[in-house]
């Protein structure tokens, strides 16, 4: 374990300095995790293999502003949950999700987003204050296991836990709601 750590970090390294070699192996890495991440969510395997190309675009073109130098699996399934959103957003915004492409209205379609966003975030601050912490700096900030030990005094596998417990409290919550989500754009569709 703690030789591919040691690995990783060189691979990142070289990455930084435009090794090309490197950057090919950290999407050979990375590449199919990544995809069945994005496909989980989309269910296109086009718009999935676009996400994932975005993805390491990004993160070639951005190789010498990365933070974290021990890991890139935090950052690249950001940036593809970040992508996947983004996604999600557009189809909304261009209607995408009614098949005759007349869904409701544009700021129904946005209130609905904020009114998920604002679910999630409310099951967030539901979460005991350490819990809390960690879920929004790994997922909001980006940060790795390490970086929000570093910050908050705590062990990595005491991050680790936090942050398990916390998205699964966050995803259980969630899941209560998820008829209501379907049943909306179930009924979009028929309209």
């Amino acid at each position: 374990m703690k030789e591919q750590v040691e690995q990783e970090c060189i691979l990142i390294e070289n990455l930084m300095n435009g090794d090309r070699a490197s950057f090919n192996r950290i999407y050979y890495t990375y590449a199919g995790r990544l995809y069945a991440f994005s496909i989980e969510f989309c269910r296109d395997k086009a718009e999935a293999e676009d996400i994932v190309q975005d993805v390491f675009i990004k993160l070639w073109l951005n190789r010498n502003r990365i933070r974290n130098t021990d890991s890139l699996k935090s950052l690249l399934f950001a940036m593809a949950r970040n992508a996947l959103i983004k996604s999600w957003k557009a189809k909304i915004k261009f209607g995408a999700f009614s098949e005759a492409g007349n869904l409701a209205s544009e700021d129904i379609s946005e209130q609905e987003y904020t009114e998920l966003e604002s679910l999630v975030n409310g099951y967030i601050e539901r979460l005991n204050p350490t819990q809390r912490e960690v879920v929004r700096m790994s997922r909001f900030e980006n940060k790795c296991h390490q970086e929000i030990a570093d910050k908050l005094g705590l062990s990595v596998q005491t991050v680790k836990n936090a942050l398990s417990l916390g998205l699964r409290n966050v995803r259980l919550n969630l899941g209560k709601h998820i008829f209501l989500i379907i049943q909306f754009y179930s009924f979009a569709y028929t309209l």
